[in-house]
């Protein structure tokens, strides 16, 4: 391409100081670095960086009359990085016009052959210019995913994972070559494609949401149950056997909520688990347990008063959820005595036969004794014969 360049009073023929691009060539340009991440941990929705870009520029102008006559800084150089904004670190070339000197034409002074640095910002995906490095990220993530069903994809979006796609970057440099006086201008594009190197970041949400739930927090729970008492009735006991024991439990509570008991004694057995709701704050009586308690074999007493056979022991009450709690045990003790069963024997009257009543005396006539004389209760002024 080229454009008429007319700089005062041209004389002679202006093909004759035309200017022309001898040399424009880009090589070896590094692969681009670029970071995406995910915000929700499920996909990756967003690129964060991208690096710097760099490669080696070649470029000549030569004046058809006379070959460097042009050994000026009028020559313009301008870069295009497709779905990137970019920032000219090095050469320091000056700038065109109001352009930025970080953007735009610069003026250069040809031949050049240097290394060109670019930072670059992320804008959008270009087709056939620059891929999508986030649609490229999620679509590795699902073909692992498919390849490994038995891995969830959390899991490899929590480690994250590097790509390299070959040509998913283009870059262009186009110089216009300007005649020393007069002439035409000389313009030559020269597009290379270089390689994106993505970093698909590991995400801290994949990676929590691989986390097993933690358990409960029992601090509240804990706060439920205030108080836990229990009582045994009698307590203590000494006669007949077996005795009849009532155990009874008390339990605080701070809220409304519900609970799991039972009672066991000190040889370890236990009540059923029975289940209290309580509808309000405060301390509710439990629902008993009756058992019937004798030392030894039923029917084993003593000989003797106080010696009988005896046992001691206690009862627990237990919570078992929401918390597991237990009462302070109570004591009790069963003595086993044999009552006191003799019949009451009635004293025989002298001479009486067993099993046959004592004869009754005559009216006014005392009962005679053994031996002697027989007393008897009489109205007053009686007298008493011997």
């Amino acid at each position: 391409m080229r454009r008429l360049f007319i700089a005062g009073i041209v004389f002679g023929s202006t093909a004759a100081w035309a200017n022309k691009v001898t040399e424009l060539d880009l090589w070896d340009p590094d692969p681009l670095e670029v970071e995406v991440a995910s915000s929700d941990g499920i996909k990756y929705t967003h690129v964060t960086r991208t690096g710097e870009l760099r490669f080696r520029l070649q470029a000549d102008c030569q004046v058809d009359k006379k070959p460097g006559f042009q050994e000026h800084a009028l020559n313009e150089l301008e870069f295009e990085t497709h779905g990137l904004s970019h920032t000219l670190v090095s050469p320091k070339w000056s700038h065109f016009g109001n352009d930025p000197p970080d953007y735009g034409d610069h003026y250069v002074q040809t031949p050049i052959d240097t290394i060109v640095r670019m930072k670059t910002s992320y804008l959008k995906p270009v087709p056939g210019e620059f891929v999508d490095p986030v649609q490229a990220c999620n679509d590795e993530l699902m073909r692992r995913a498919f390849n490994d069903p038995n891995t969830p994809r959390e899991a490899f979006l929590a480690e994250g994972f590097d790509l390299l796609v070959d040509d998913g970057g283009a870059l262009e440099v186009q110089l216009w070559c300007m005649p020393a006086a007069g002439g035409f201008i000389d313009e030559h594009t020269q597009h290379e494609e270089y390689d994106l190197k993505i970093r698909c970041l590991p995400s801290e949400k994949a990676a929590k949401a691989l986390e097993p739930e933690p358990e409960p927090k029992k601090a509240h729970l804990a706060a439920f149950i205030q108080a836990v008492s229990v009582a045994v009735a009698p307590p203590h006991h000494e006669g007949a056997c077996p005795v009849k024991h009532a155990v009874t439990g008390k339990v605080k509570v701070a809220y409304p909520g519900t609970f799991s008991y039972r009672y066991v004694d000190e040889k370890g057995v236990r009540s059923a688990l029975r289940t209290q709701k309580a509808v309000a704050a405060g301390e509710y009586t439990l629902a008993g347990w009756y058992r019937e308690v004798a030392p030894g074999v039923q029917g084993q007493f003593a000989a003797t008063p106080g010696q009988g056979a005896e046992r001691k022991g206690w009862y627990k009450l237990e919570i078992v959820s929401p918390v597991k709690v237990s009462s302070a045990p109570v004591a009790y003790s069963v003595r086993c005595e044999k009552p006191d069963a003799t019949p009451a024997v009635p004293l025989k009257a002298p001479g009486a036969l067993p099993g046959r009543p004592a004869p009754r005396p005559a009216p006014g006539r005392p009962s005679r004794q053994d031996g002697g004389a027989s007393s008897s209760s009489s109205a007053p002024g009686a007298l008493r014969l011997r």
